[in-house]
């Protein structure tokens, strides 16, 4: 999801202003017929013969990048090993030395004009540091090294909103680590530090730079050689097969954003596929792929495609398209921006279409979202780009349907709006009808999927629940036409804590199954990782609600009655990691007289409980004071500032919505650490 000069901060699939350019009828019954002549075999795309064609990306010349580096050191080069001051900076224009995106002054007089925000500030070393670095701002730094060697940087930062954040460095234009963790504490404390390891730096002059992934204050940069010279470049070798359980993937190695390293592989927007590979049905899995280090969603790249032939052993095929590569093939396209893809097999010529949303160039992706389609003799490599469907509506989120009788659909939309075409039946690359805006979605946000089920279409998306409250729910729509009009059926899926969701439901071997995606593995929503569950459709099509938060210790889930209800901390859910209970090093939460010991921040639990009627109710923690909180019922919070536990050591919130039936509270740590005693529920 590629330095833009204007990075973003969308969360994934957010379309906030795109143009859309497609006409809007009133109540689209159906789509109108093919709108021009079907051409000539001739005009259809033909794969290439000869040698596939992939820019990798990952050719770097150091030399160059130096060589047409225009900063100047300033108080250096700076000897490493040894200590470096923040604001110390190279001297240079903006986007050369340093980029700031808010265009604040600093309000200490220091080196004169610039707009980085160097602040006076007695607990920093040397009088100033660098104040509020937000999400794609840096700095440069010209840097002299003593000795090739493996080097640690010792960053004394700090975030003091309480929530988590990270930085990461380059050196000479390229990635040199993955996200580094901030301190957490007060704006001006520089007490702590965190320490980036194994930064590898050959004798000579480099230029460092200092990238913000989440706000944060910056005092100073100490180097210390740990060990000798490595090669960390690597070579990844596909496939991969491992078994994995939710969160899915992110134990397969992903190579870094602009970098030669690797660490987990984080994906979104699963698109679910079932086709019969040599005689097995065999469920194919297209999805995004969050980048790390992550800004907003803009470096989502580098698309994967996974299989499965039990959903318990899972292959990675490898990375099958990115934004280099739309350039190398067809000469269009920004760096990132690769979102929501789909994908769809035609019986007819025997050939995988991938569809993708990327927009035409970066200085306006806002506004010229395409829909790019890449074609292949294979479901899992050497994809070919045709160009983008022509006439598609400048939207996102690419949906992909083909009916009994052999007609493609193409779905896409995002701001609320949702579109479908007719594709041609001799070529998927073109359209046959115009795209027309659907009727009846309740709440559409974006995120179509279709798929059919006892003879009629399904449409499922994600709506607009606040991302402040705990994020998008899923639901589901029915018609009698794949363009409509829409009936809505309600939620299936409730928010996971992330601020999007974005899934597909698919059938395989007899069992509905509904992929999402969830940030809890990362703490982060623009690093998230695909999630599967089982589905259940019941006789007359209704969808039920996805449990994903196992089930009441015991097995039978309390009533909350009017004297209400209370769970020691330690009565959590049966059922696991990632379903009942979450911590980040994947060990069962510690139990200790009825009490969970120690939680520490991204850690959650779940209790289940029913009630007899919807309607609203109070839940009162007891736990230790020092950390922030959030409390949720069905995963959604009245507010998502969270809650800091009082020196009392009890916190009530009001105002949690409760449906009829099986509800599951949430406790989720956002920041500090604490023992959790107990939690009660009572009607309001």
């Amino acid at each position: 999801m590629k330095q833009l000069s204007l990075p973003t901060f969308l969360l994934a699939g957010i379309l906030l202003s795109a143009s859309f350019s497609c006409k809007e009828p009133g109540i689209p019954p159906a789509i109108e017929e093919e709108k021009e002549e079907i051409p000539a075999d001739d005009d259809k795309f033909e794969i290439p013969e000869g040698p596939y064609e992939y820019d990798d990306a990952l050719n770097h010349d150091t030399e160059a990048f130096l060589k047409a580096y225009k900063g100047k050191p300033y108080k250096g080069p700076h000897k490493v090993p040894g200590t470096l001051e923040a604001e110390d900076f190279d001297e240079g224009n903006a986007n050369v030395a340093y980029y700031e995106s808010d265009n604040k002054s600093g309000d200490a007089a220091y080196r004169g004009s610039h707009k980085v925000d160097v602040r006076g500030d007695g607990n920093a070393s040397g009088g100033y540091m660098i104040g509020d670095v937000q999400p794609g701002e840096w700095m440069s730094y010209t840097i002299e090294v003593e000795e090739d060697g493996a080097y640690a940087i010792d960053t004394y930062v700090v975030k003091g909103d309480g929530s988590e954040g990270s930085f990461s460095f380059e050196v000479d234009g390229r990635g040199a680590t993955v996200s580094v963790p901030m301190p957490l504490g007060n704006w001006s404390d520089f007490t702590k530090m965190a320490t980036a390891e194994n930064v590898m730096l050959t004798k000579g002059i480099h230029v460092l730079r200092y990238c913000g992934n989440t706000p944060g204050n910056v005092d100073r940069f100490v180097f210390r050689r740990t060990g000798e010279l490595k090669d960390v470049s690597s070579t990844l070798t596909y496939p991969m097969t491992m078994k994995m359980s939710n969160p899915l993937f992110v134990d397969f190695p992903s190579p870094m954003y602009n970098s030669w390293l690797t660490g987990h592989l984080y994906t979104a927007d699963a698109s679910a596929h079932v086709w019969n590979i040599g005689g097995k049905e065999v469920l194919y899995v297209y999805a995004s792929h969050d980048m790390e280090p992550s800004l907003g969603c803009d470096r989502m790249d580098r698309y994967h495609v996974f299989s499965t032939e039990d959903m318990v052993t899972w292959t990675d095929h490898g990375e099958i398209m990115n934004a280099a590569t739309v350039r190398l093939q067809d000469g269009w396209g920004s760096e990132g921006f690769m979102w929501a893809p789909d994908c769809a097999y035609n019986p007819e010529d025997g050939l995988y279409y991938f569809y993708f949303p990327h927009p035409e160039n970066t200085q306006n992706w806002n506004s010229t979202w395409r829909i790019g389609v890449a074609v292949s003799r294979y479901p899992d490599k050497e994809f070919h780009v045709a160009g983008y469907v022509k006439g598609m509506a400048s939207a996102i989120d690419p949906c992909i349907f083909i009916d009994d009788d052999g007609q493609p659909y193409l779905y896409n939309g995002g701001g609320g709006k949702c579109y479908v075409a007719k594709l041609r039946k001799n070529d998927w690359t073109k359209l046959a009808s115009d795209p027309v805006q659907m009727e009846g979605l309740h709440d559409f946000h974006e995120a179509a999927w279709v798929h059919k089920f006892g003879g009629r279409y399904y449409l499922s998306h994600s709506d607009n629940h606040s991302p402040s409250k705990g994020g998008n729910n899923m639901r589901y729509a029915v018609a009698d036409n794949p363009a409509g009009p829409w009936q809505d059926m309600g939620v299936y899926m409730y928010p996971q804590g992330v601020e999007t969701n974005h899934g597909s439901i698919v059938k395989f071997k007899g069992q509905w199954y509904a992929f999402y995606h969830t940030a809890n593995f990362s703490g982060h929503g623009t690093l998230r990782s695909v999630c599967v569950d089982p589905v259940t459709v019941n006789s007359d099509g209704s969808i039920e609600i996805v449990r994903n938060w196992g089930k009441a210790k015991g097995g039978e889930s309390p009533l909350l009655s009017a004297d209400g209800l209370t769970f020691n901390g330690a009565d959590f859910n049966d059922g696991g990691y990632h379903y009942a209970w979450f911590t980040r090093d994947r060990k069962e939460p510690t139990v200790q007289n009825g009490a969970v010991k120690g939680m520490e921040t991204g850690d959650w639990l779940r209790w289940s409980f029913k009630a007899e009627t919807s309607g609203t109710c109070t839940v009162t923690c007891s736990a230790t004071s020092g950390a922030k909180v959030l409390v949720a019922v069905n995963g959604q919070y009245p507010e998502t500032s969270g809650h800091d536990i009082p020196s009392s050591g009890t916190l009530k919130v009001e105002g949690l919505k409760v449906s009829e039936g099986e509800n599951f509270v949430e406790f989720r740590l956002m920041s500090g650490t604490t023992d959790l005693k107990s939690v009660s529920i009572t009607k309001n």
